[in-house]
């Protein structure tokens, strides 16, 4: 796993087109699951979490 946001700071702060505004938008959904990845897998470790389900 990668210690850092893939995101493009120029499109984030004057995107140019709406295609612009599309791509960053992927990108944060992207990044958002690779977030979402690490979260599940450190609360899938965790005793307290694997206790309740």
């Amino acid at each position: 796993m990668e210690n850092f946001l893939n995101f493009d700071i120029e499109a984030m702060i004057k995107p140019k087109s709406r295609q612009d505004l599309i791509a960053l938008a992927h990108e944060a959904l992207a990044e958002l699951a690779i977030i979402n990845e690490a979260l599940d897998e450190v609360l899938s470790s965790s005793p307290e979490v694997a206790s309740a389900n």
